[in-house]
């Protein structure tokens, strides 16, 4: 659901037990956003790399985990790095 693209129980997760807020609306953007962000810090907590928690967002973490990088996931993965250079500060 919307920016970040986030699964409805993965939502109530994160604005539950992650941010401590209940009341975040996964369909407000700011939200959505303070949500995506908060799940993508969890995840580099939890994978302790960059890549993998990029994964891990897309394919989900217990999957990439268990079962290793799909090849989609794989080029998720170089999507979303080879664009970071967009995001830099000059």
């Amino acid at each position: 659901i919307g920016i970040g693209q986030l699964l409805p129980p993965t939502a109530t997760w994160v604005a539950r037990d992650l941010i401590g807020v209940p009341s975040l609306d996964v369909n407000n953007p700011d939200h959505n956003i303070r949500m995506s962000a908060r799940l993508l810090r969890w995840l580099i907590t939890y994978h302790q790399s960059e890549s993998d928690a990029i994964a891990g967002y897309y394919q989900g973490p217990t999957s990439v985990a268990t079962r290793g990088r799909f090849p989609q996931t794989e080029v998720y993965v170089a999507a979303v790095q080879g664009g970071r250079w967009r995001f830099q500060p000059s």
